[in-house]
């Protein structure tokens, strides 16, 4: 049997290990120690979803060929998100400057930032969902008196919004909203970030 960790192979030695779940339950061990967590879990080319979990678990190790794991780890999530909260102050620059280049006077510039922030929130929304492994590091973090998962639901009423005003080319509405709504939340978060 091999095991690999994000894609790196494992020198492993099985001890009184038997079943997947044995081992699987003694990498989490490992991984805790170090404030990570299995992530995503492949067994014999096949990736197991959460109910699958405890099926797989019970499988004796001579039915298994291959374990692959995908581990995420605080530290890094930290990291991402404060390299992230630099990107979006970039972005911020680019909203201040949106409704001019909306106006006529570079609109070449426009499908350029839109497609930064569609970017940017993608990667914000995955971060604050692996936040959510980690709660005791990441749960006292509140920006505009809500936590990181409230926080991304509240973009959900004028994202629609702002998408339709994209697909219209309602420019007076996508530069409203890039500067009202969206450029204050996002300086709200970095303000946030840069202390965690």
């Amino acid at each position: 049997m091999k095991i690999y960790i994000n894609d790196d192979e494992l020198d492993f030695t099985l001890e009184n290990e038997k079943t997947c779940g044995d081992v699987l339950n003694q990498l989490q061990i490992e991984l805790e120690k170090n404030n990570g967590t299995i992530f995503n879990i492949t067994i014999n080319e096949k990736e197991i979803n959460a109910e699958e979990i405890p099926e797989i678990s019970l499988k004796d190790l001579s039915e298994i060929d291959t374990i692959k794991l995908i581990t995420v780890f605080s530290q890094d999530i930290k990291n991402s998100l404060i390299e992230l909260s630099s990107k979006i102050e970039n972005l911020n620059k680019d909203f201040e400057e949106l409704p001019v280049y909306l106006q006529g006077n570079n609109q070449s510039k426009v499908p350029e930032i839109l497609t930064k922030f569609a970017d940017t929130f993608d990667n914000l929304c995955r971060l604050i969902t692996l936040t959510a492994l980690f709660p005791n590091d990441f749960q006292n973090i509140i920006i505009e008196g809500v936590n990181l998962s409230d926080f991304i639901k509240d973009f959900a009423p004028f994202l629609e919004d702002f998408e339709k005003a994209i697909i219209d080319n309602d420019t007076v509405t996508i530069g409203y909203i890039a500067e009202y709504e969206i450029k204050p939340r996002f300086e709200a978060f970095c303000d946030v970030i840069k202390e965690i």
